[in-house]
């Protein structure tokens, strides 16, 4: 991983805001370091998607019941279909994946919705137990299938933990910065 930029977040500004100033400079000093932004459940809002759109990026960001619309439009969609079953290690994935929801008016242009089923089996830390956990993610992408498949999709999601647990631990470690947020 490599630093390309970091931006302070202001007074009374939300993290969407903060992050979208930092990659309208990256987007100009580094117009091809990366294509694909990544995202959490905050960056699923329209302006986001059309600020990378129109630097030439796609998107990906978690859905969340916030685009009600969008995620009752694809789930509705997903329950009439059946899903693409993987099986990676010990873990269970099914995957429902559909292009051309319009349902999201803050974005203005058609979407991708994929959703991925993973079910494992963890072993609780306590009690040492194996217990079988099933977990749902949801993705909303500009992506076509066409360029990703679902399984890329769902592997790119993921990779956004890696990304943000890896970066942030690189940045108070060997940067000695220190999480914006403070309670006091």
């Amino acid at each position: 991983m490599v630093l390309l930029d970091c931006e302070m977040q202001k007074a009374e500004e939300n993290e969407v805001g903060c992050a979208s100033r930092l990659l309208k400079r990256i987007f100009k000093e580094y117009p091809r370091a990366f294509e694909v932004v990544l995202g959490d459940g905050l960056y699923a809002q329209g302006p986001f998607f059309k600020m990378a759109q129109e630097h030439g990026k796609e998107v990906i960001a978690v859905l969340k019941d916030d685009r009600r619309d969008l995620m009752g439009d694809s789930m509705g969609l997903f329950q009439k279909e059946q899903p693409t079953v993987i099986q990676k290690g010990k873990e269970h994935r099914q995957i429902w994946d559909g292009e051309g929801f319009t349902s999201w008016e803050g974005f203005g242009k058609a979407v991708r919705v994929v959703r991925c089923l993973e079910t494992d089996m963890i072993v609780r830390q306590m009690s040492k137990e194996e217990e079988r956990v099933t977990r749902e993610w949801v993705w909303a992408t500009t992506l076509p299938q066409a360029i990703a498949c679902s399984q890329t999709i769902v592997e790119f999601g993921h990779s956004r933990w890696g990304i943000e647990n890896e970066g942030f631990n690189e940045l108070v470690n060997q940067w000695h910065a220190d999480h914006i947020y403070k309670h006091e």
